[in-house]
């Protein structure tokens, strides 16, 4: 008799435990904040065929995967400043290197000379230039004036959907906690 309440409080309890926590699932209960040290967008939003292209005259894609870190030209030196913070993060990400590609919007093509002084500086960061102004307006509608005003850095995932931004006074430290989650 010992050993079939025993047998039968082993096969109950996983039993008991799945449908307690999916009950308390269901009903709302769980963390009441989270870690993120970024903020999330507003919105769940997806910014593939915005009609966003590079200089080089292709379009921005997100076929190969790889999660975006990008910042959007507002000034020329917090621009530059956010610049060496993308590539020291993805510098930081060690075996996760190749899966970040860094990407700065314009709104408008930027001269020559800033082009090349941006290739020669951060290799590997691509620019990306929204004409039709569609990808500023919609950063606007989703989050704070700030993302685009201080040229805030934000990450979009392998499938082109907006996920977070970083404000500029958080610690790179922090930063990097977030995207090693996210990756």
């Amino acid at each position: 008799m010992n050993k079939k309440v025993f047998l039968l409080f082993l096969l109950l309890t996983p039993l008991i435990v799945i449908v307690s926590s999916t009950l308390a699932f269901r009903f709302g209960f769980g963390p009441e904040a989270t870690k993120n040290n970024g903020i999330f967008f507003n919105e769940f939003t997806d910014i593939t065929g915005m009609g966003i292209s590079s200089t080089k005259n292709y379009e921005l894609n997100f076929e190969d995967g790889k999660w975006v870190m990008g910042i959007y030209h507002s000034n020329e030196g917090r621009t530059l400043e956010n610049s060496r913070l993308m590539k020291q993060l993805n510098v930081a990400l060690n075996r996760d290197i190749n899966r970040v590609k860094r990407i700065i919007f314009f709104e408008a093509k930027p001269e020559e000379s800033f082009i090349k002084n941006i290739e020669n500086d951060f290799p590997r960061q691509e620019i990306f230039i929204d004409a039709e102004s569609g990808f500023k307006d919609l950063l606007l509608n989703i989050s704070e004036e700030s993302v685009i005003s201080s040229s805030y850095i934000f990450i979009i995932d392998p499938y082109g959907r907006l996920v977070m931004y970083f404000p500029n006074d958080l610690t790179p430290k922090k930063m990097l906690k977030d995207l090693k989650v996210l990756i």
